[in-house]
């Protein structure tokens, strides 16, 4: 307990003052704690939120976001600017828009369906992003990659997505199918998730690390992660693309993805929890009126 001199005052004045000075050091302790909390721009590489597009307007060629290097490349017109608020709500509010993947056909595989290149990372490298699955099945499967040089490059790629399983689980993965960890957590169609994604050297000179968390914690990093898969070193010194591949796609299958944030910290790439900011712009006139 902090003592205050009560000198010439009264019992109750010092209670008070006691009070009033035990409300406030926790207020205070608060407000730092929340605002180290929020996520830190100086982290993030590269950002897309799809709102600077026309709706039902392929993305092809489209090359709003901030920090990439070069626009997005579409190997056919099925991904669009769609409207569409994506949660989780925990995460607060992405925006009016989100990226639609649907096919026209049924499509057997588009190995480099969509893919976008950003400044060359070697170091630890997060990605967050929304995700929503609509009409999924078993035999339905998603995966974003992360390589350098091109798209797709078989054992030369770190990846995460929707499996082609039983119940549809999340996996992470390093190079080919046969270096692949399935996730416990299935997912559902027409439900929001965020995903968070970290690749590092484990033990490696090289890229051999994936990490996937699902609806993870806003504050900080959880020491656990829904699915991890550490593999043979993928000869990745470095990683400077983002791609998107589709297997066995029917005309139905869509799939929705928003709020993408490439950094190099997990607080830069999620983000801050819903309220989070009105709280703290609160707070410091909840503690003058606390002193007065």
């Amino acid at each position: 307990m902090i003592r205050i001199e009560t000198t010439g005052r009264s019992f109750c004045g010092w209670i008070e003052s006691e009070v009033v000075l035990h409300t406030h050091v926790r207020l205070t302790a608060l407000v730092v704690l929340l605002a180290a909390a929020v996520p830190a721009s100086a982290g993030i590489i590269a950002t897309e939120s799809f709102e600077d597009y026309a709706l039902g307007t392929p993305l092809g060629g489209a090359d709003g976001g901030t920090g990439w290097t070069s626009a997005w490349t579409a190997s056919r017109p099925y991904v669009t600017a769609q409207a569409m608020a994506m949660g989780p709500a925990t995460y607060g509010s992405a925006g009016a828009q989100a990226a639609r993947i649907q096919t026209t056909v049924n499509e057997s595989e588009q190995s480099e369906l969509f893919h976008r290149s950003f400044p060359a990372q070697s170091g630890t490298l997060y990605l967050g992003m929304r995700l929503q699955l609509e009409s999924f099945e078993t035999d339905d499967f998603l995966q974003f990659s992360l390589s350098n040089g091109s798209p797709l490059t078989g054992n030369a790629s770190l990846s995460f997505g929707v499996r082609n399983a039983a119940g549809s689980p999340f996996f992470a993965r390093v190079g080919n199918h046969s270096n692949t960890t399935n996730s416990t957590l299935t997912s559902a169609n027409q439900t929001d998730y965020m995903l968070v994604v970290k690749i590092s050297r484990d033990g490696a000179s090289t890229y051999n690390r994936t990490d996937l968390w699902v609806n993870p914690s806003p504050l900080a990093e959880p020491a656990t992660a829904t699915a991890t898969h550490v593999g043979p070193a993928t000869g990745l010194g470095q990683v400077s693309i983002l791609n998107v591949r589709i297997w066995s796609f029917e005309a139905d299958d869509a799939v929705y993805f928003d709020d993408i944030r490439l950094g190099t910290s997990y607080a830069a790439v999620v983000p801050e929890p819903a309220g989070l900011s009105l709280l703290l712009l609160g707070l410091p006139a909840l503690l003058r009126r606390r002193r007065g």
